[in-house]
C-alpha cells in the first residue's frame, strides 16, 4: 500500500464547458504535436506570460487562464514533453495535466451537473 497525499482537483462541468469554449488550440494545424491543458490546484502568485518554453524546447505553454494552462507538446529526442513538471515548477503550485482529446471528452460523456475529479 502506498502512503502520500492525493490531491483532488474539482471543476464543475460550466467550468469544463468554458475550458473547451476557450480552444486556444484551433489554429494549431500539426499531426505532430500533443495538446494539453494542464489544472492547476490554486490560482498561482507566480504569473507568466505565454508563449513560454520549457528549457529542451519541447514544451510550449501558449495560453493562460487564473487556473489552466494549455500547452503544445513536441518530440525531441524520440519522446513527446510533458508539461506538468514544467508548470509546477514555473508556477509554484500542485498540477495534473490531460490531453485535450481527454478533456473533450470528458465534457462530451458528463452530465449537466456534473463534477470533474482530476486525481494527481
Amino acid at each position: 500500500m502506498l502512503e502520500g497525499d492525493v490531491k483532488v482537483f474539482l471543476r464543475n462541468m460550466s467550468q469544463v464547458e468554458e475550458i473547451i469554449e476557450l480552444n486556444p488550440f484551433k489554429d494549431i494545424k500539426s499531426q505532430t504535436t500533443k495538446l494539453f491543458v494542464t489544472f492547476l490546484s490554486e490560482e498561482p502568485s507566480r504569473k507568466i506570460r505565454p508563449p513560454l518554453n520549457s528549457p529542451d524546447m519541447d514544451v510550449e505553454v501558449i495560453f493562460m487562464t487564473n487556473r489552466e494552462a494549455f500547452s503544445l507538446a513536441r518530440r525531441k529526442n524520440g519522446r513527446f514533453g510533458f508539461p506538468n513538471n514544467f508548470i509546477e515548477t514555473r508556477l509554484g503550485v500542485s498540477a495534473t495535466t490531460r490531453s485535450w482529446t481527454t478533456v473533450k471528452r470528458i465534457a462530451k460523456d458528463a452530465t449537466t451537473n456534473s463534477t470533474i475529479h482530476f486525481i494527481k
